[in-house]
């Protein structure tokens, strides 16, 4: 008889929204038999409300006297495993993601349209005047008006000061220049390619998920197997 191969594969970093976590919830999971695959969505690899069940009684301490794991836990592929063989499946398991996965745990929050609408204007106007006062210290460290009277004086034109031909002509490219560097023209995306922006967020999210990962295996915390 031929033996089932069950692939699963999960992100680094899963949000979860009930104590319960079962298979379903953190991986993408596929099987010929699937009988096998209805079983397996619902097998349960962690329980946010009783900690010390998913873990050895050492480490079930250090948890319990570590407030990284309040709504978090990383949890191995190993005992990912090891839990769906104790349960009596016969198949051959094959992980294609992740070997840490964080479980974040969240709580579902419902805001009016009038919260959304004070955080995105707080935004804004930090972003506004954050760069504005960057701009203005970036050009007052270089003399940008000093470099503009250089410019002036090689064509042969006294600087005038104020808003000139120059100085507005630089405003514009200054603000096209900003427009295509972040690829985003309001809603409108210029190009296909992720924005500058996207991508620090992406490196930043990677790398907070690997000190998790790290910090809990230094600290042996991590739900893994024995």
């Amino acid at each position: 008889m031929k033996r089932n191969i069950v692939y699963l594969k999960a992100n680094q970093n899963v949000k979860v929204t009930s104590d319960k976590v079962y298979l379903k919830d953190v991986f993408k999971i596929t099987c010929a038999d699937s009988l096998l695959l209805t079983k397996l969505k619902l097998v349960l690899i962690y329980d946010f409300a009783n900690k010390s069940a998913n873990l050895s009684l050492d480490t079930a301490k250090k948890v319990q006297q570590n407030p990284f794991n309040g709504d978090r836990a990383v949890i191995s592929i190993l005992k990912v495993i090891e839990i769906i063989q104790n349960i009596g499946v016969d198949a051959e398991i094959v992980s294609l993601g992740e070997n840490d996965i964080v479980l974040e745990k969240i709580k579902p929050q419902k805001e009016s349209n009038l919260q959304i609408s004070l955080k995105v204007i707080f935004v804004s106007l930090i972003c506004f005047f954050g760069t504005a006062f960057t701009i203005m210290a970036f050009h007052n460290d270089i003399n940008v008006i000093g470099l503009f009277e250089q410019i002036y004086g090689l064509f042969g034109t006294e600087y005038p000061g104020g808003a000139g031909a120059l100085e507005i002509g630089y405003s514009i490219g200054l603000g096209v220049g900003i427009i295509v560097f972040y690829n985003h023209l309001g809603k409108r995306r210029i190009t296909k390619d992720p924005t500058p922006l996207e991508v620090e967020m992406r490196i930043y999210e990677d790398d907070v998920n690997q000190t998790l990962i790290d910090n809990a295996e230094r600290e042996q915390i991590e739900v893994d197997v024995s």
